[in-house]
């Protein structure tokens, strides 16, 4: 499993703990989305990272469907709740939270 991501990102960082977390080897690809030789160019249709490349799927973009699909691939420890009211409040909880930091950024 590859990572792309941008060193500065708050949205890699997110997945990074993730797969941290979850004790999934990875390998971190550090890329520069704005510069002209970026990787992410025909990866990514935003030209955004994170994305996340596996071998057995097309690759995966946007920090919030990745972490959903770190839940599935490997589901402990568990970030997203099964019930499906707490799974909404915790997703709009992300929402809001990622809003905040592309503000930032």
């Amino acid at each position: 499993m590859k990572i792309i991501i941008a060193t500065p990102s708050p949205f890699a960082r997110k997945v990074r703990v993730i797969l941290s977390e979850k004790s999934i080897d990875f390998e971190e690809i550090i890329d520069v989305p704005w510069n002209s030789e970026t990787l992410t160019d025909g990866v990514n249709p935003l030209g955004k990272i994170p994305i996340l490349i596996n071998d057995n799927l097309e690759p995966l973009f946007d920090s919030k469907v990745i972490a959903q699909y770190l839940d599935h691939y490997k589901s402990k420890p568990l970030f997203y709740p099964r019930d499906l009211k707490e799974n909404i409040s915790a997703q709009l909880i992300e929402t809001v939270t990622d809003g905040v930091c592309d503000a930032v950024v």
